[in-house]
């Protein structure tokens, strides 16, 4: 690998999303042996509310704006770009990217696929927002993979996106920690899919789509 292609890049969406990913990064690294040779990703400010405003399906208004902000960045100098938040992810297909740039984000959903069938898990339980647990993109996505995909209880996915509203707005504590330990306890095969639980899953109980794709970058 080029040495011009050594660092890592962070699109810097919300404050406590980027501040974990940048921490657990360096965790990993201080941890494994990889060719970077900069343990500290370079953050590419985005005004995050420039798209919140639109999740999680409004792709009349977030598409475009998702191509502007990442028709901005220049990755010359950087090996792979991190996306934190997995909904984008979902949107990305509808971005018009070019090739060599799109190659370079990692993806997280891609990532977990690979776990997963390194693993020979055929099932597991989706815990992520209320608008992924219940929608079909990526149940489908996995299931056309070879993949049975389940959801908590309804009473349960309310819970689950409570927890992680009240992570987004006031951040990681150990009570949510311990009320999302408590109602996933209940399903097999956990796989979280959304960056506000990823962030209450410090002792890594659950598989973990953004620790996957954080791992991903940094032996990309």
């Amino acid at each position: 690998m080029n040495e011009s292609h050594q660092q890592l890049a962070i699109l810097g969406l919300d404050r406590q999303a980027t501040e974990f990913y940048q921490r657990y990064l360096q965790e990993y690294l201080e941890g494994h042996k990889t060719t970077l040779k900069n343990s500290t990703a370079h953050v590419i400010k985005a005004d995050f509310e420039e798209l919140n405003s639109y999740l999680p399906d409004n792709y009349a208004e977030l598409v475009p704006r998702l191509e502007k902000i990442l028709g901005e960045i220049d990755l010359q100098n950087c090996r792979a770009l991190l996306i934190p938040n997995i909904t984008l992810h979902t949107i990305l297909p509808r971005v018009n990217l070019d090739p060599k740039f799109r190659n370079r984000i990692i993806n997280p959903i891609s990532c977990a696929l690979d776990y997963l069938q390194q693993c020979k898990l055929g099932e597991i339980t989706l815990a992520a927002t209320r608008h992924t647990m219940l929608g079909t993109q990526l149940s489908d996505f996995f299931s056309s993979n070879g993949i049975r995909v389940q959801v908590p209880a309804a009473q349960d996915v309310q819970l689950i996106d409570a927890i992680r509203l009240r992570v987004f707005t006031k951040g990681a504590e150990q009570a949510l920690t311990n009320q999302l330990r408590q109602v996933l306890s209940r399903y097999p095969h956990v796989l979280l899919a959304c960056t506000e639980l990823s962030m209450l899953n410090d002792d890594e109980v659950f598989m973990d789509m953004a620790r996957m794709q954080i791992q991903a970058a940094a032996s990309a």
